[in-house]
């Protein structure tokens, strides 16, 4: 099964380098314009999910140190 997820996303990897290139080689603005509009979506995104992990997860308390001897007696 992972094979064939494989090489379906190594078929849309080729494709989308197709149309991308196709894209430069017609001087269109859109081939710029949706690459980076879609990474910087993808970043944001991410910053988002970082935050809300933060806003909800509980954090455990760290555990209370040792004791600490005095041997000077």
């Amino acid at each position: 099964m992972s094979r064939i997820v494989g090489l379906f996303i190594c078929l849309f990897t080729m494709a989308a380098t197709a149309v991308f290139v196709w894209g430069l080689v017609l001087r269109s603005y859109w081939a710029i314009a949706i690459p980076v509009a879609l990474a910087t979506l993808g970043v944001l995104a991410l910053m988002f999910w970082i935050g809300m992990t933060f806003l909800v997860g509980e954090w455990a308390a760290p555990p209370p140190a040792p004791a600490k001897k005095d041997d000077s007696k």
